[in-house]
């Protein structure tokens, strides 16, 4: 009988504690922090129940043309084997962790792979991957951030093998396409995954493997663009006759049209968002200093640029020094698929307008931890160097001080690695935990004495929608614009229009949380326009904490009734209001 490598018997040992540790956080203790969960989740159940890839939650039942299908396809298998719900969370973050494992085996093969890497210094790589707190928080959620990572970075391990000149085999390749066209069919960015491989193959001059992998990842890419085509809401739909059962409302309200596309549409709320080439310029900018800042991020806990002018100028230099790492180390040994990915996915991450790049780059943390302890090795040669007796004093002092200094570096890292956020996860899930069981009074009192058929307005609305199987959408989908223009006349101009959304769904319910709102710009305008409203809106529901309120919207759809009094001057307010 073949002996197992005793390097893979540590690997399974670092995935069982990479599970483990997950299952002490808490399984599907975030869920609903990001709304982009409860999205999957609920239309997973749509595809469990046989209604199609639909937003069941939002009035009319749109097809989802949002996001690619292969993620909620999976999730809806968890629906049609426990169609309990909440129970059935639990079951969902376990297959997303189950990702989790399959991206760090990835990137222990991609990592040992390299010139003067081996198995050991792989595996301690890995282990430091697996226990960050990015990998721990998205490898606890039900989103498809780790699944992504996933299937892109198995298939640029598999590209690199397949692409060899030394190979003479084709089913790799095959294999190769079908992984990087399933990272298409999980987020958009598996198309910087199809490019890099493409152009990892032209590089090596290997054009017909090209040819021969482009066409088999072809319909992984076109499948979704024929489906959005064909099923994707338009904005004249939006306006008041959506198909499905939206009912007619008054149309054409920018914070109703917004949210719509918020809802239906990438490319069409980008648009909205990003009006002009001033507002695009201030994306790209902005986002290339956060991309810039994002290795030295990862590397960093927490990380030192927040903003600090002095942080910032720090991180952007000691990203550029993992980078060089990363260069460095491939013109040493060779340029692979994961190394021709990057520029590609950095171009996709610069021109979005959410700059999420600590999720945008997880794909990459593998690479930039090699980059790092190359660069950290050549610096520490160079360093000793300096210590002979032969260089002058001066040289061995500035040495000296240097050492002392990325030491000091390191030593911080280190420290907050092991102190800092990933800790926090468990009291993080558990709060949100506390929380959530005032949002199960409510959810219950909604499923007592509201009729099936009542409409609410809830920052989570999605998660409204699961507990309680009634329709909702968010109040409203704030631009983007006002975060990067830094800009609070964009927000005052959303927020005039906050009751939109409501008025055009005909919403009977605003459910108010104490997190609403808490990812959002400029919360403080925010909390004095919910203030204006709830100041005028009956109260028909309070937890027994007071942090989930329940107010009934008679008087926003019918402002001229007797009892409304003075509400309509709040509910539908002029520029002045603000």
């Amino acid at each position: 009988m073949r002996k197992i490598p005793a390097a893979w018997l540590y690997l399974a040992l670092i995935l069982a504690l990479f599970l483990a540790y997950l299952g002490w956080i808490g399984p599907g203790g975030s869920f609903g922090w990001y709304h982009d969960d409860t999205v999957y989740f609920s239309t997973a159940q749509s595809l469990a129940q046989g209604h199609g890839y639909r937003m069941p939650s939002v009035p009319g039942a749109p097809y989802e043309t949002k996001y690619p299908g292969l993620y909620p396809w999976l999730l809806s298998w968890i629906w049609r084997w426990w169609p309990l719900f909440p129970a059935n969370v639990a079951p969902a973050v376990w297959m997303t962790a189950l990702f989790g494992c399959v991206f760090l085996a990835a990137a222990f093969q991609l990592l040992r792979r390299l010139a003067g890497f081996g198995d050991w210094r792989a595996l301690l790589l890995v282990a430091l991957c697996a226990f960050h707190a990015q990998v721990l928080f998205l490898s606890g959620a039900v989103l498809s951030d780790v699944p992504f990572t996933a299937l892109a970075l198995a298939a640029a391990v598999v590209a690199d093998a397949a692409l060899d000149h030394e190979s003479h085999r084709s089913w790799p390749l095959v294999v190769a396409a079908v992984l990087a066209g399933l990272s298409v069919l999980t987020r958009g960015f598996g198309l910087a995954v199809i490019a890099g491989i493409a152009a990892t193959a032209i590089y090596r001059r290997a054009f017909r493997r090209a040819a021969v992998f482009c066409l088999v990842a072809a319909p992984f890419v076109v499948g979704p663009l024929v489906w959005s085509a064909l099923h994707a809401p338009t904005v004249a739909a939006a306006a008041g006759t959506v198909t499905g059962g939206m009912p007619a409302a008054p149309g054409g309200e920018p914070g109703w049209i917004g949210t719509w596309l918020y809802y239906t549409s990438y490319g069409g709320f980008w648009k909205l968002c990003v009006p002009n080439v001033k507002v695009l310029s201030s994306v790209v900018m902005r986002n290339l200093r956060s991309l810039l800042e994002q290795p030295a991020s990862y590397c960093l806990f927490p990380p030192l640029g927040d903003g600090r002018p002095l942080g910032t100028m720090f991180c952007i230099t000691l990203s550029v020094w993992i980078l060089s790492g990363v260069v460095r180390q491939a013109r040493a040994d060779r340029w692979r698929p994961i190394h021709f990915i990057f520029p590609f996915n950095a171009a996709m991450a610069v021109g979005w307008n959410y700059g999420l790049m600590d999720r945008f780059l997880l794909l990459f943390l593998p690479l930039f931890y090699a980059g790092l302890w190359v660069e950290a090795g050549h610096f520490f040669n160079m360093l000793r160097t300096n210590f002979r007796g032969t260089r002058p004093a001066s040289d061995r002092v500035l040495a000296a001080i240097l050492m002392a200094a990325l030491s000091a570096v390191g030593l911080l890292a280190a420290n907050d690695y092991l102190r800092g956020f990933r800790p926090e996860l468990r009291a993080l899930a558990a709060k949100r935990a506390a929380l959530g069981q005032e949002k199960g009074e409510l959810y219950e009192w909604i499923r007592q004495n509201t009729d099936p058929g009542a409409r609410f307005v809830a920052y989570e609305d999605v998660s409204l929608y699961l507990h309680t199987g009634r329709q909702a959408m968010r109040p409203i989908a704030f631009s983007t614009e006002a975060f990067y223009m830094e800009d609070e006349g964009v927000l005052k101009r959303d927020l005039m229009h906050i009751t939109d959304v409501a008025r055009h769904i005909r919403a009977r319910y605003w459910v108010v949380s104490s997190d609403d709102f808490d990812m959002e710009t400029g919360t403080p305008l925010v909390d004095e326009r919910m203030g204006q409203l709830k100041s005028v809106l009956p109260l028909v529901f309070r937890s027994h904490n007071g942090k989930v309120q329940l107010y009934d919207l008679g008087c926003l759809l019918d402002p001229d009734r007797t009892e409304c009094g003075d509400a309509r001057r709040l509910l539908l307010p002029t520029e002045s209001t603000l």
